[in-house]
């Protein structure tokens, strides 16, 4: 059976075991573990919702650039209300003095 999913990434073997796991109640963690030749142990720490490595990595990549693009869009919006304010103030300035 191992020889079956042998075109499959390491990734999509540990997928398939989780959900023939967690959809077929006849499926044991080791039989799953056998037949798409992963370690039970990933199976179960998945199962519980722990990510893999390069899942982590890369959640943790995709949320840096959001938080980055989050601090351009504050700065601008800080460059645009200090220019705006400065603007008010030349105003006043003309207006009351």
């Amino acid at each position: 059976m191992v020889d079956a999913f042998a075109n499959l990434t390491r990734e999509e073997r540990i997928e398939k075991a989780v959900h023939t796991y967690q959809h077929n109640s006849k499926t044991t963690v080791r039989k799953a573990a056998k037949i798409y030749n992963v370690a039970p142990s990933t199976i179960i720490r998945r199962f519980k919702g722990h990510m893999g490595f390069k899942r982590l990595k890369k959640a943790k990549e995709e949320a840096d650039k959001a938080e980055r693009a989050i601090q351009q869009a504050v700065a601008k919006d800080t460059r645009e209300t200090n220019v705006e304010m400065t603007r008010m103030a030349k105003i006043r300035q003309y207006l009351f003095t």
